[in-house]
């Protein structure tokens, strides 16, 4: 560990976290939480819809070809953020400032220069990646221009995700929440006027896009010297490898899930354009169908991780000081909650389908008849994912991440990818997405069976505060 100056440290600091009703604690940052993963959901499907207004479902199909490369920036920038806000919460439960300080600084510099890193690997590498990722012939140049010009907003794309989870750790969920609104806010309002106004289509869309990223990149940045918890100044930013070390292993289950999307989505693409063009569909129609479905499952999904993330500083601060039951009955709150929204969406996805595709555009009406099979298989076990996911985060809060990280690999990679390949390659195009629903009831059961465990293991009584590490 580095040394800190004495006087910095918050040796006596009350932390509502450890005593504030659970219910209270939960709304008060899962809002907040919920809103900001809301208005990140909207950079890519505000591009969707307007794109597929004003370019066409061709639009549709290059965006979801390119929507790897966000899931790449997912990966890193929540593997940081996450870990790093487990750890930031576990050591001040622990009333350990130096190693909360050590997290900070560690975690906005690996964010800052693995964004640059990987911006530059994707300007330049913007055609063979998209042909990797499955584009066909009409779907190709549109890819790449988008691309090309996203990557600029690569570094403020991911310190906007990785440091919102710090903000909102440090107890100000609300200016973590702004910090995404108002990029949203600016990609919403610019996304017409670059592709109608100025008729600049896929390039338009992009811009406004990377416009949005920068103000909410700089956002956070400038809450650095702002946090409460510790202090912390932009002259301590660094890279400490066993900080870092740390940070990642809170931070695997999130790293793990986002990548192992990655790789779904490459072989899923690929398999949608191999089955699709021995169909009546075509290549381009499940692929656009499949991209439509990932972009409303993106707003599903936001709330469910808003929900995750409202509870993650109160598990992490708790098992931190040894409070097990308020481990418990936060967990058990946090589970309520995401059942009841996963049953609404179910019944929203499965009756309200057409209208939810037209959103994105119009088309052919073998376009339709395809992306409604699609989505409604596709989501079919929406009611049980939301729990899953909150399953994998407790783990990854309470300090086990590689417990974390195997969840979410069991269901992308051990359960997912198989049926895919195993679905489009024996039975056709329309069968593909049956692969999901599947893979969502063998993943749950197992995340059952390890939650289960993992709370037998747990003390029944609570043991008071630990001593700092």
């Amino acid at each position: 560990m580095t040394e800190t100056n004495p006087s910095l440290e918050i040796p006596n600091i009350h932390n509502p976290l450890e005593t504030e009703p659970v219910s209270k604690l939960l709304k008060q940052f899962a809002i907040p939480s919920i809103i900001a993963n809301l208005a990140n959901s909207l950079y890519n499907i505000v591009d969707q819809i307007f794109i597929g207004q004003g370019v066409g479902y061709l639009g549709n199909a290059a965006t979801n070809i390119a929507f790897p490369i966000t899931t790449v920036c997912l990966a890193i920038g929540l593997l940081t953020g996450i870990g790093a806000a487990a750890n930031f919460n576990l050591t001040i439960g622990r009333k350990d400032f130096t190693t909360a300080r050590n997290t900070l600084a560690t975690s906005f510099g690996f964010l800052l220069l693995s964004g640059i890193l990987l911006a530059l690997v994707v300007f330049w590498q913007a055609g063979p990646l998209m042909k990797f990722f499955g584009a066909t012939e009409k779907v190709y140049p549109l890819s790449v221009q988008y691309v090309q010009i996203i990557a600029i907003g690569i570094p403020f794309f991911m310190l906007n995700i990785g440091g919102a989870n710090l903000v909102r750790a440090d107890g100000s969920a609300k200016y973590s929440m702004i910090s995404v609104l108002v990029g949203a806010a600016i990609n919403t309002a610019l996304n017409p006027l670059f592709i109608f106004g100025f008729n600049w289509g896929m390039r338009g869309a992009a811009l406004a896009t990377i416009i949005g990223q920068i103000v909410s990149g700089l956002f956070i940045l400038a809450y650095i010297p702002k946090f409460k918890l510790v202090s912390i100044h932009f002259r301590e930013i660094t890279i400490q490898l066993n900080e870092l070390w740390q940070i990642f292993k809170l931070g695997i289950n999130s790293f793990v899930f986002q990548l192992s999307n990655t790789v779904v989505q490459i072989v899923l693409n690929n398999t949608l354009k191999f089955a699709g063009a021995n169909s009546i569909y075509g290549a381009d129609i499940p692929i656009a169908a499949a991209g439509i479905t990932i972009k409303i499952n993106t707003l599903f999904i936001g709330v469910v991780i808003g929900i995750v993330q409202g509870a993650q500083p109160i598990l992490g601060v708790n098992y931190g000081a040894r409070n097990y039951q308020r481990v418990r009955d936060t967990f058990k709150l946090e589970m309520k909650v995401l059942a009841a929204f996963s049953l609404i969406m179910f019944v929203i996805f499965q009756t309200l389908t057409r209208p939810l595709i037209r959103i994105f555009g119009n088309g052919e009406e073998l376009y339709f008849t395809y992306a409604m099979h699609y989505l409604r298989s596709f989501l079919f076990m929406t009611v049980i994912i939301g729990m899953h996911i909150g399953m994998a985060n407790l783990l990854s809060a309470i300090g086990y991440g590689f417990k974390s990280a195997l969840l979410a690999l069991s269901k992308q990679i051990f359960f997912l990818l198989p049926l895919i390949l195993f679905f489009g390659h024996q039975f056709g195009v329309e069968q593909v997405p049956l692969a999901a629903p599947i893979a969502d009831v063998m993943a749950f059961i197992l995340a059952s069976y390890v939650i289960y465990h993992q709370f037998q293991s747990m003390p029944k009584k609570d043991l008071g505060t630990l001593p700092p590490l």
